[in-house]
């Protein structure tokens, strides 16, 4: 679960145990939500991204309209670098060992 604004209070620390749910933060964050073009939330990302990083990208209303038009550059773009994409409890088992 990726908090809003990344903002966790105790309280909903505690549901997301009880729910036994794990908090995920990101690393990559290009600030898309601002409509600041393709070209450069792609950019963003690709200069952002390193091993193991996470990328918050937005969708909806509040700035994410191009997130599809976004994906589609970037996913190439970092599978051609030699990045793979990995689901959050795969990145975990990879850091665990």
């Amino acid at each position: 679960m990726r908090p809003p604004n990344g903002f966790f209070t105790p309280q909903t620390l505690q549901l997301l145990k009880q729910w036994e749910y794990r908090p995920v933060m990101w690393s990559v964050v290009p600030e898309d939500w601002v409509r600041p073009g393709v070209s450069t939330v792609v950019s963003r990302v690709v200069q952002q991204t390193v091993n193991g990083s996470i990328i918050v990208l937005h969708d909806g209303y509040c700035g994410g309209e191009d997130v599809a038009a976004a994906a589609a550059k970037i996913i190439p773009l970092l599978l051609d670098k030699g990045y793979n994409f990995v689901s959050i409890e795969q990145l975990w088992q990879q850091v665990k060992n």
